[in-house]
């Protein structure tokens, strides 16, 4: 056999070098399954994980905001306990294309909740909120009613917070520990529309409402400490406004006449019917009885104004006593003739004769 024959020969499969090739190919083989085995392991253990719900089962609150990203509602569902992973939640709208659909609003979501139901909810739009409007001139009694009536607080739990619950705002921290206060911070529970939850934490009512009170006053506070008023009195006054006036334009004039009874000398009750009707807790037509009965609001029995507000007024009153009428209006009395209206005096004689055209009118439209 010649060396070209030998030369060209084909290389035996079985010769040790192609074995020893093979052997290494066999090996990196077996090693790259066995990372990819276990980085697929170890994902779904972390998928398993991350899907599980977070353990309890405290009911949470929490908002998804209008053209909030999905990226930015896994952290905050995250940081709220909601869920263990942000990345995971994520991944599941992404997959599931749902990021479109969910919903923006307030939410109550368990501790507990699996990520499939809480997902649900968001895209159902399953709020469980309830939309609740405080009337201008409610008083803290009613509120109490109100929420307790709609589930959402209990009466004794509401007035709990608003005797005794501890709040930031600057106003509250700076309110006067007056004598005869019968709620702490009656008048300063700003009527609004709220969205509350069935069972909601009564501070977070409170906090709430005392919120929106400083959010609405705070551009007018420059303007009331140059006029050297306390806030109480500006509150107190308002309180009595939305207590009296049932007409818009009205309102300065009864704040004018409030001022005009406090400065005149010597000083005149006010004698305003409303602070009887706190008293006693109702509205009436009222006796000589009601009008003596003993308590620091009675405005027939005592001079200057009621320990404190007597209900929660709206801005149009607050602004009517922050910007009053000037008149020298000492007396009023309702017209009764259906408009809402009333009849202003400067003197008691004159008011004498509007009290006898008040009555006639009674007597005429019931």
């Amino acid at each position: 056999m010649s060396d070209e024959t030998t030369a060209n020969a084909p290389e035996n499969n079985n010769s040790p070098k192609h074995s020893r090739r093979r052997r290494r190919w066999i090996k990196w083989l077996l090693i790259l399954v066995g990372v990819v085995l276990v980085a697929v392991a170890t994902g779904l253990v972390w998928a398993y994980q991350a899907s599980r719900p977070e353990p309890g089962s405290k009911p949470i609150q929490f908002a998804v905001k209008r053209g909030e990203t999905v990226k930015q509602l896994a952290k905050d569902l995250q940081s709220k306990r909601l869920v263990k992973s942000a990345l995971m939640f994520e991944v599941r709208v992404r997959l599931s294309k749902a990021g479109s659909a969910i919903k923006a609003g307030d939410y109550q979501i368990s501790q507990g909740t699996s990520l499939s139901e809480i997902l649900n909810k968001l895209v159902a739009g399953d709020t469980r909120s309830i939309k609740v409007t405080i009337p201008e001139g409610y008083t803290v009694s009613q509120m109490s009613a109100l929420l307790q009536k709609d589930g959402i607080c209990s009466k004794s739990a509401f007035i709990n917070q608003v005797q005794h619950g501890t709040f930031t705002e600057s106003f509250v921290k700076n309110l006067p520990q007056r004598s005869g206060v019968r709620y702490r911070l009656e008048g300063y529970l700003f009527p609004d529309t709220y969205q509350f939850y069935k069972n909601e934490d009564p501070h977070r009512i409170v906090n709430e409402m005392l919120q929106d009170f400083q959010k609405h006053l705070q551009p007018y506070m420059k303007t009331i400490q140059a006029q050297n008023q306390p806030l109480w009195t500006v509150i107190t006054k308002a309180s009595l406004v939305v207590k009296e006036a049932k007409v818009e334009t009205e309102r300065p004039v009864i704040a004018s006449v409030i001022n005009n009874r406090l400065h005149h000398k010597p000083p005149m009750p006010l004698q305003i019917d409303s602070t009887i009707e706190y008293i006693i807790g109702y509205r009436a037509q009222l006796s000589d009885k009601n009008l003596k009965v003993k308590s620091p609001y009675n405005t027939y029995l005592h001079t200057g104004l009621p320990p404190g507000p007597i209900a929660s007024p709206g801005m149009q009153s607050i602004l009517a006593v922050i910007h009053p009428a000037h008149t020298q209006y000492l007396y009023y009395v309702a017209k009764y003739n259906g408009t809402g209206e009333h009849y202003f005096a400067k003197t008691y004689k004159q008011q004498l004769k509007n009290e006898a055209k008040s009555r006639a009118n009674y007597k005429k439209n019931g």
